[in-house]
């Protein structure tokens, strides 16, 4: 009789859980991973985009000499003169503006590709 009431206390058996709401950690944990590395991969990618752009821009002649002023100088002035230069590269130097104004430490790469080498 008196292991009736042992048993009887401490049950043998886990509770049933529903399976459905548990969703296991590693996968979840694994697919955070992956996002942030093709997060991390995008932005490169747009980055090394970006810096092609810029320096195509910087070697292009027929916008003018880029010594002595900033990229954006060299676009507005290449503008002005009717020589069509990319919207692209100015869209980029906004953005490259704008982060400057939130704390970023982009604007260095307003300067033109020969800054300081020449």
């Amino acid at each position: 009789m008196s292991t009736k009431r042992i048993s009887s206390l401490y049950n043998q058996q886990k509770k049933a859980t529903d399976l459905s709401v548990h969703k296991g950690g590693v996968s979840k944990k694994e697919n955070l991973s992956t996002e942030r590395a093709d997060d991390a991969k995008n932005d490169a990618k747009l980055l090394e985009e970006r810096d092609l752009t810029l320096k195509k821009f910087d070697l292009a002649t027929k916008y003018g000499p880029c010594i002595g002023m900033t990229r954006l100088e060299r676009w507005e002035r290449a503008s002005e003169l009717g020589l069509s230069p990319p919207k692209d590269v100015r869209n980029i130097l906004e953005e490259l503006i704008s982060n400057s104004d939130k704390g970023h430490d982009e604007l260095s790469e307003n300067h033109c590709l020969w800054k300081d080498r020449i």
